[in-house]
């Protein structure tokens, strides 16, 4: 409601949290992790990330495709 309604279809998270990518994929919403700190990838791929990347700025690189 707080995002004006819209369904987990219509969105996408971005996370660098497991608790916050498993909650988003919880709710079924699309989810981008950036790994930012030094967990194991392996920890974001079991929450059930879309897409686990490594740096805010390989998200900024990719952006345009993700939304596409």
């Amino acid at each position: 409601e707080k995002a004006g309604n819209l369904q987990p279809w219509e969105a996408i998270v971005v996370e660098n949290a497991p608790l916050g990518v498993e909650a988003s994929t919880a709710a079924r919403i699309f989810t981008v992790c950036v790994n930012s700190g030094h967990m194991p990838t392996e920890v974001f791929r079991e929450k059930g990330a879309d897409v686990i990347l490594d740096s805010m700025t390989e998200l900024a690189c990719r952006w345009t495709a993700l939304c596409g």
